[in-house]
């Protein structure tokens, strides 16, 4: 019985996480089509008792009601029809992009785990790049850094799920987060390879969309009160990371910074539009679109 269990976890995850083998010819990276859908798009006032009650209990107090603002309104958008990443990017192919282009490498993090991280860890994601840095990569690989509202039609699918999985608890399987990395451990203490956690991939197999590292985005964030002299530009964050609560692991979750910021916590990955596809070349073996997996977010059914 035991073993009738296992083999079927297997086949979930080969069906489910494992689209067919498309491929941006230019760095390698293997890419997931994710058809154009109307889909419901941030938080509702309403929704805050729950969520309240959620992460409050669940993170002992990590928890920012104004970081819940900047998800405000719930809303419907339309987005889809491209091809997406389904990994981060990654230091070896962000390298192979260095070196094409003469671009200087970014340098490691100060901290000393992360000493040789670039060149030693070449299937862990780049980080430590700025919006700009990431935004050359997406150009230079055909594509371009998604808005907010495509990263979220791909984590959320196209119904209203609370994590890119559906709405069934964080666990050490599904993505790479502080209370995890400090409380149980995961093998590891900072950031994972990507690919990593399997059971956290979204209804198209998308992976690593909550925890690991940021991503950016190009879409922009006026910050509120902010002088009208001051003309730093803000860039949209999603998806949290190794060093995040659940509460920045859902998929409504906003964050901002810097667009010249770089950080061990950030990182990207691109979308290829359909108009981009005459000049990507791309290596397709897909037969037809995979089926999404709707997941309707109902509270009662929420574990926490």
């Amino acid at each position: 019985m035991s073993f009738c269990i296992f083999y079927g976890f297997v086949l979930y995850l080969f069906f489910t996480c494992s689209p067919a083998s498309n491929v941006n010819v230019k760095d390698g990276a293997k890419i997931v089509y994710i058809p154009s859908a109307t889909f419901t798009m941030g938080t509702d006032s309403t929704e805050v008792s729950f969520l309240e009650d959620l992460y409050l209990k669940a993170t002992s107090g990590d928890y920012d009601k104004e970081m819940l603002k900047m998800e405000f309104p719930r809303r419907q958008s339309t987005a889809g029809n491209f091809w997406i990443y389904q990994y981060e990017v990654t230091n070896s192919q962000y390298k192979m992009f260095c070196d094409q282009t003469k671009r200087q490498y970014p340098a490691d993090p100060d901290i000393s785990w992360f000493q040789g991280y670039f060149l030693k860890n070449p299937n862990y994601p780049v980080i430590n790049v700025s919006y700009y840095d990431a935004d050359a990569y997406a150009k230079w690989a055909g594509g371009d850094l998604p808005t907010e509202d495509e990263w979220e039609r791909v984590a959320r699918s196209s119904d209203r799920r609370l994590y890119p999985w559906g709405n069934s608890s964080i666990g050490f399987e599904r993505a790479n987060f502080k209370p995890l990395r400090n409380v149980i451990g995961d093998g590891y203490p900072y950031i994972a390879p990507v690919g990593s956690y399997p059971f956290g991939c979204n209804a198209n197999g998308v992976m690593d969309l909550a925890g690991n590292v940021y991503e950016w985005c190009s879409t922009t964030y006026r910050v509120p009160f902010q002088d009208p002299t001051d003309k730093t530009i803000y860039r949209i964050i999603r998806g949290g990371s190794w060093s995040s609560s659940y509460f920045e692991l859902r998929c409504a979750h906003r964050g901002f910074f810097n667009e010249n910021l770089k950080a061990a916590f950030i990182g990207f990955r691109i979308v290829i539009r359909k108009a981009q596809e005459t000049t990507t070349p791309i290596k397709t073996a897909v037969t037809s679109p995979k089926q999404e997996q709707v997941s309707e977010i109902k509270p009662e059914e929420v574990k926490k």
